[in-house]
């Protein structure tokens, strides 16, 4: 015998509500650490890149110097 079934009871109403907001929660949390990681990543390139120019315009503009003082 199948056991009896109420779909629309308030504990099985609330049951889902909660179900729901963790999955919510949840995936919410997944994303916004994965979001967190990626914009620290394209910092930290971003910093690289501004260090390697500068370091490359600093050794040129050096170069530059010696070139006009000789």
């Amino acid at each position: 015998m199948a056991p009896k079934f109420k779909p629309d009871t308030p504990k099985r109403m609330g049951l889902v509500f909660t179900g729901v907001l963790l999955v919510a929660g949840t995936t919410f949390y997944i994303a916004k650490r994965n979001i967190a990681e990626k914009r620290r990543l394209d910092l930290e390139e971003h910093r690289a890149s501004q260090a390697r120019a500068q370091a490359s315009e600093t050794s040129a503009s050096k170069g530059d110097s010696r070139q006009h003082t000789i």
